[in-house]
């Protein structure tokens, strides 16, 4: 599989950058949000708007509910 080269510009040190990262749910036509102070992307506002959010599923407990409730496999493929 091969993955998209993401490129952050921080603009010299403002506190705004630019990216060329979609949006993980519209992906044709928005760009997802990075949160500078976290370090990661988040959803489009579109996609906010409608209630697209991150979850963070950190022990086994909530990977459990995800792929109960859900069906979102949690599996984290090893790309080595």
């Amino acid at each position: 599989m091969k993955l998209a080269k993401i490129e952050i510009d921080n603009l010299g040190g403002a506190p705004i950058c630019t990216h060329n990262y979609p949006c993980p749910v519209y992906y044709a036509t928005e760009h997802a949000i990075f949160e500078m102070d976290k370090g990661h992307f988040t959803p489009s506002w579109k996609a906010r708007k409608k209630g697209w959010q991150l979850v963070k599923a950190d022990n086994w407990f909530k990977r459990k509910i995800l792929n109960i409730f859900f069906g979102i496999d949690t599996h984290i493929p090893n790309f080595n």
